[in-house]
């Protein structure tokens, strides 16, 4: 007791702050060490909306329509529910439609993950002979395209 009253105050003080700094960063580092931060601060990993259009044409039978054939290579649900058609340029819309699979245009096409689905989109109008860009967008934005010749 008597060595602590011949030490002077700051200096005590200086020395209680510097243990109070260094235990403050020990914690810090364990913390980051054993990845407590990250497991708090980072959400789940969701999936991955992925598609592949295998193929894609147009007809013009009965009513004028692009089908499609679609792989979900992702591992979630891709829920579809507009198809575009472009100009070889991509410049110019030249017909789009929700009318998925003759439902309702509200309706989605739900294709689920390794599933391959046919989808026929019915158009409002013909297509003259050309190269065509078709731009398949699912319920949450995503967009996949395919190179269609009439």
């Amino acid at each position: 007791m008597l060595l602590m009253l011949r030490i002077p105050l700051p200096i005590r003080i200086l020395v209680l702050l510097l243990i109070l700094i260094a235990v403050a960063a020990a914690v810090l580092v364990y913390v980051w060490v054993t990845g407590f931060a990250t497991s708090i601060t980072s959400a789940p990993p969701a999936g991955k909306v992925d598609l592949k259009i295998e193929a894609a044409y147009y007809t013009d039978d009965s009513t004028p329509k692009i089908v499609l054939y679609v792989r979900n290579i992702g591992d979630v649900d891709a829920l579809i529910d507009y198809v575009y058609v472009w100009d070889n340029s991509m410049k110019t819309l030249m017909a789009s439609t929700s009318k998925l699979n003759d439902g309702d245009p509200k309706d989605v096409v739900t294709v689920t993950p390794g599933e391959l689905k046919s989808i026929e989109a019915s158009l409002e109008t013909t297509l003259s002979s050309g190269n065509y860009v078709v731009k398949v967008v699912t319920v949450d934005g995503y967009e996949f395209i395919a190179r269609i010749t009439v």
